[in-house]
């Protein structure tokens, strides 16, 4: 068995399958595996943080010898259960796989916000931001934004500046944001702009600042004032979604409408399983369940006993994006009226999300 993504949900599908007998090769496209939920320092994993639980479940499962771990490894899925695996640093090595069972368990993809300016180097997904800064693999810009149109969006600012990142300011635009979120970002004094929106970016060859506008959502118009902001980094959410290229290998529409659970039943027909963020788990918890509910699905897909031991569910407690929505209610695609010069890109250009 084949599993794409050592999150928390990959993590759980393979040792389910571990347990079981199968043989399972785990990869993941970063070096450090684990996804996001190493950053929330409140969480707590059968009662350890994100990052230790982690640890030692990826400990685990390499001292099993039916089990091979491989991180820098980025899955280009086939039909037919082949996969082409293209190791990091690019060019370094191709790898031809082929499983009789695929996980996905590659989490949720965040949407961008499109406005003037967003192409610029500087602008990235605040996922990606905080896994470099938090990580420390980024020097930590010494003043950064965040625009985000979602409350998962707004707690990412909480986690950077909870992993020491000092975030001056967040602009949300909703009339009002989450009030539990909005009472965090003040209590930790992070200016929280609701109801605005960054209409564009200024700079050269790297962000130097912002423009701020006020915003209607019933009309879509830009207020009149602008509010120029200096910040050398901005990180944008525009919501999360199942990730649109292994929808599409289950003949789905690339649309953000995926319903939670449908992807993962779609691709169970084809020996493709779909487990945690890519089949629209929302929060830690339910990226647990599903990632060991779609390690015995293919535990029993292969004809093999899963056992009952194969079952057993960690607790999470502390989750900070528990009750959080994967889908916010906007708009599919969040888009800023033009104001301003500079390119609107509608997705993230591959080589940001690792530059």
């Amino acid at each position: 068995m084949l599993v794409i993504g050592a999150g928390v949900a990959g993590l759980m599908a393979a040792d389910s399958a571990a347990r079981a007998g199968l043989q399972v090769l785990l990869v993941d496209a970063f070096p450090v595996p684990g996804g996001g939920c190493v950053f929330d320092a409140a969480a707590r994993i059968d009662g350890v943080a994100p990052a230790v639980w982690r640890a030692e479940r990826l400990a685990a499962l390499e001292a099993r010898e039916n089990v091979s771990v491989r991180c820098g490894l980025r899955v280009r899925f086939r039909p037919g259960g082949v996969c082409e695996a293209l190791e990091r640093p690019l060019g370094a090595g191709r790898w031809r796989l082929q499983a009789r069972h695929v996980v996905v368990a590659t989490g949720a993809r965040e949407r961008p916000i499109v406005f003037s300016g967003n192409d610029r180097p500087g602008v990235m997904p605040a996922s990606v931001g905080l896994a470099a800064f938090a990580r420390a693999t980024e020097e930590a810009p010494r003043k950064l934004a965040v625009f985000a149109s979602n409350a998962r969006g707004l707690a990412t600012a909480v986690a950077l500046h909870d992993c020491g990142v000092a975030v001056k300011a967040v602009i949300d635009p909703r009339p009002a944001a989450d009030p539990a979120i909005a009472a965090e970002l003040i209590r930790r004094g992070i200016r929280l702009e609701a109801g605005a929106v960054v209409a564009a970016t200024r700079g050269w060859r790297q962000l130097k600042g912002i423009d701020i506008c006020g915003y209607d959502p019933r009309s879509g118009a830009l207020g009149v004032n602008i509010m120029q902001m200096s910040c050398d980094a901005l990180l944008v959410s525009g919501g999360w979604d199942a990730d649109p290229h292994f929808a599409a290998l289950a003949d789905m529409a690339q649309g953000h409408d995926v319903a939670e659970g449908e992807l993962a039943r779609a691709c169970m027909a084809d020996g493709v399983t779909a487990c945690g963020g890519a089949a629209g788990a929302a929060d830690l918890a339910a990226a647990v369940a599903s990632g060991t509910q779609a390690g015995r699905a293919a535990v029993l897909a292969l004809g093999a006993d899963p056992g009952p031991q194969s079952g057993a569910v960690p607790e999470v407690i502390g989750d900070g994006m528990a009750g959080l929505a994967l889908l916010p209610e906007d708009a599919p695609l969040f888009k800023v009226p033009v104001r301003g010069r500079g390119r609107r890109l509608s997705g993230f250009p591959e080589n940001r999300l690792f530059r």
